[in-house]
Parts: structure tokens; sequence; C-alpha cells
């Protein structure tokens, strides 16, 4: 029998025969029963039917057929012709009548075919009309049987009683009957069950066998084996089920190719997140009366910009924050080019200006077209009290706060690498900050606020400057915590996609 793939249990297709062969025998059986049990009295009505035909036909002659004469010449030829006349009914009853003779009113026999020695009754008469029905034993000479006596009177013609017809069929035809029709019908119950067995092997075969091809290809997927096509071409539930598993195995081909690239993309952000890190100054130097800090965040998209802060002379520090335009490792090379230049000309003792004019020129000589670098630069002054700002195409805003108020510092300088020189110099420009004490100024990118969260509000940089404003006030520390903890909270599960970069310095009393 078909076993299943790990060849333990039957298959779909021998389990589903066993179960139809098993309901079927059970049906023939029961039918056989109901067959046996209703035709058996009917076989017992026709053999009684016929022992009592044979009497009564022999009774129907009469007297005149019956009356012995008294004339022994007469006697002999009329036993002769009873004789013959009883042969005859035994010989056409095909076996059915085992003996039959002709008795006188004192029982005795008058004519008979075979010997009879004895009959010895065992059952109660019955009585179907002028015929009575004995069972009983029958002996004659080495014959010994179990029989039935069919008695029918036979009267002249005024009605009187000169003898009787008796007839004598065996039980055991009776049986024999009965048991040829239960061997037929046994014949008949194997036979449909065989054929039905056969049948329902036939028709779960067809079923098992896509089901079979499907289990192994399951089983190759499971391996990992996920470019399974279907060869199963019906349209019933099985071939249904072939194209759900094909269509699922390209899921999970699909699955497994994008898993591959978001490991991948996941490799290459961790790379450029070390990368950034690796821009970004170990610790910022400390400035005489203002207190410094700053954080980075990175996003999913990779590098896109840097922070830096420059020691200069007389005690100054230059506060530097970038944006490429580029992402990836596109994006980490221009930074890291950029922060060279500008980090080379501000320690060789350029001012801020010279340094984003001269880091400019050496960006639009070796760029490609269209790509730029957005800055914003501020000048810490400890002995003047205040900042010197140059913009040189950054859209986020520079923010100056005090007592509560903010104010934006705007520029109208060109990207870095956008243009070789006549063009950047020419709107870069210089914005002069006062810091009092109390005052705090903020560098920033747009990556750091430009968020959507899982229900698709947008964070505007109105709300950011609101942030800004409101958290001014405290130490730096707190100021930087509060402010990135807001947006954090904003995002909730969703990752953060550009780079978020935040510098300050606050003029302290």
């Amino acid at each position: 029998m078909r076993r299943g793939p790990a060849g333990g249990g039957l298959g779909i297709a021998a389990r589903f025969a066993i179960a139809i062969g098993g309901v079927v025998a059970g049906l023939m059986i029961l039918f056989a029963l109901l067959i046996l049990g209703s035709v058996g009295p009917v076989i017992e009505r026709q053999v009684d039917q016929a022992g009592i035909v044979a009497s009564r036909s022999l009774a129907a002659g009469g007297a005149d057929a019956w009356q012995p004469p008294k004339d022994a010449a007469e006697r002999k030829a009329f036993i002769n012709r009873g004789r013959l006349q009883l042969k005859r009914l035994i010989e056409s009853s095909k076996d059915r009548i085992l003996n039959a003779w002709i008795t006188g009113t004192d029982l005795e026999p008058l004519v008979n075919y075979f010997k009879i020695d004895s009959f010895r009754p065992t059952v109660s008469d019955r009585t179907f009309g002028l015929t009575t029905v004995s069972e009983g034993i029958y002996k004659s000479g080495a014959l010994r049987a179990l029989v039935r006596l069919y008695k029918t009177p036979i009267v002249n013609a005024h009605n009187v009683l000169i003898g009787h017809a008796n007839v004598v069929q065996q039980i055991s035809m009776l049986e024999d009957e009965l048991s040829g029709l239960s061997t037929k019908i046994i014949l008949f119950a194997v036979l449909m069950i065989g054929v039905t067995f056969g049948f329902a092997w036939m028709v779960a075969g067809k079923v098992a066998s896509p089901l079979s091809a499907l289990v192994q290809a399951v089983s190759r997927i499971n391996r990992g084996n996920l470019h399974y096509r279907s060869t199963i071409r019906s349209r019933d539930e099985v071939g249904q089920l072939a194209k759900a598993i094909e269509a699922m195995t390209e899921g999970l081909r699909e699955a497994e190719e994008a898993g591959e690239r978001l490991s991948e993309h996941e490799e290459e952000v961790r790379s450029l997140s070390e990368l950034s890190m690796a821009f970004q100054p170990e610790r910022l130097p400390t400035v005489e009366g203002f207190e410094v800090d700053s954080v980075h965040q990175s996003g999913s998209r990779g590098v896109a910009g840097f922070y830096d802060a420059v020691p200069l002379s007389d005690g100054r520090l230059a506060l530097v924050v970038a944006t490429t335009s580029g992402k990836g490792a596109l994006g980490a090379q221009l930074a890291g080019m950029t922060r060279s230049y500008l980090h080379a000309c501000l320690d060789r003792g350029a001012e801020a200006g010279e340094a984003l004019r001269a880091t400019n020129r050496n960006l639009a000589l070796g760029m490609r077209k269209g790509m730029h670098v957005t800055a914003q630069v501020a000048v810490l002054d400890p002995s003047a009290s205040r900042a010197t700002v140059h913009i040189a195409g950054h859209r986020a805003p520079f923010y100056a706060c005090r007592g509560g108020d903010i104010s934006v510092v705007h520029g109208e300088g060109l990207a870095l690498g956008l243009d070789k020189g006549p063009v950047f110099d020419k709107r870069l420009e210089e914005v002069v900050v006062e810091m009092p004490p109390g005052t705090r100024i903020v560098l920033t990118t747009t990556g750091t606020y430009e968020l959507e969260n899982d229900s698709g509000e947008r964070f505007t940089v109105e709300n950011f400057q609101e942030l800004v404003r409101k958290h001014a006030p405290k130490n730096t520390g707190a100021f930087l915590n509060l402010v990135l903890g807001s947006l954090d909270v904003f995002l909730g599960e969703c990752e953060r996609e550009y780079d978020a970069t935040l510098v300050t310095a606050k003029r302290m009393v």
C-alpha cells in the first residue's frame, strides 16, 4: 500500500479505499441478512406448496382412481397403475419428493413406490385446508431422515373417506436451498466489496497522487528550495492548493531576497553610522564664558552631513553644521571632503568666511555637477560676547534666543560646490549676533525636525522653533535632552529617516 513520506502509516488511497470498502461490506452484510430473513420463509412456503399440490393431485383421482378392486387380477393391475403414477410424480418433482403412497382408511399402505418402514411425528400437525402437514422421522430401508409428510384425504362420490394421499419431502432439501441461496448472496457481497474497494482505490489514487507531489514540493521548500513550480493543471481544490503553494513560494523567495537586501542595507547603514561618528569631534572644546554642547542621531538613509568645532586664535571657537546633497557612501565621501577642506583652512588661521570660500573652490573643481554642501558656521568670540555667523545655502534656521524671545538669522549665501567662486563669494554674508548673558544660539539641520509619525502627521519647522524657544533658558544639557526627547516622542515607533544634528552655545552670566 502507498505510504506517507516518512514511511509510516497507510496512504490516503489505502485509507479511503478501506473506509469505503468497510462501509460497503457492512451494508452488504446487512443486505444479506435482510434477504435471507425475508427469503427463508418464502422458500419454506414454496416447499410446502409443492408438497401440498403433489398430495392433492394424487387425491384428486378420488375413489375411481384409488378404490382397490376385489378381484385379485384387477387388484394387481390397480397396484401397477398406482405405482406408475407415483413414479411419475416423484420423478417429475426433480428430487423434491422423497416418497409417495396411498393409504386406506386403516392407514395401511394400499399403493407405494418405495418401501415405508415407519414415520414418527416430532412436531404438532399443521393444517392447510384439507391437507395436514406433519414433521417427523421417516425411515425406509437404509434411509432415515427428518421429513415433512403432506396427507390429503381421498373421498368417493358420496364424500365418504376411502383413504389418504401421502407425499414426503426431506427437510434437508429446504436447508440445501437456503444454503445455496446464502452462498450466492455471500459471493455477490464479496464481489461487490472487491469492486467497490478497487474503484475507491482508483478514485483515491487520483487524489493522492497530486497530494503526494504537493507533499514532496513542500518538503523541498522546507529544505530551502524556493523555486517550486506547479505541474498540476486541474482546476479543483488540489489545483488551487498547488497554485497557492506556488504563490507562497514566490512570496517567500521575494521575502528572502528582500531580507538579503535589507541585511545589506542594514550593514551599509551600520558602516555609514560608524563613518558618521568618525566625522564628529570626540568632545567639544571649552570656551570661556560659554556653555557649548552638541548631539547627533543617525538616520536610516545614512550619512548626510556632519558637525565640527574648531578652536581659533584669541580663544575663539568655530562651530560648524553641514548637510550634503549625497546619501549613503556618496554623502559620506562628500561630507569627509568638505570637513577636511574647511578644517584645514581654519587650522591655518583663516577667518570663517575665507575658509568657506576656499572650501567652495576646492569642491567646485572636483565635484560632479549638481552635487553641493550647505553649511552654517558660527564663530564664538568670548571677549566681544558675540557670534559671527556665515550661512552657505543652509535651509535649516539659525536661532538666537534670549529672555524667552527667539529670532532667526537668515543668510543669502550659495551652497558650497555649485559655483567656482564669483557668485559664491559675492553672496556669502557675515551676520553678527550679539550674545549678552543668557543668550543661546542653535545650529541644526533640516533632518532634525522634518519628521512624519505612524499616523501620517508631520512635524513642522514652526513646531521645532517653539520647542527651541520654550527650552532655551534651561542649561545646555537639559535643553538638548528635552528637544530631542520631544522629537522622539512624536516619532513613536517610526524610524528616523535623516540624520539629526543639534549644536548649541549659551552665554553664561
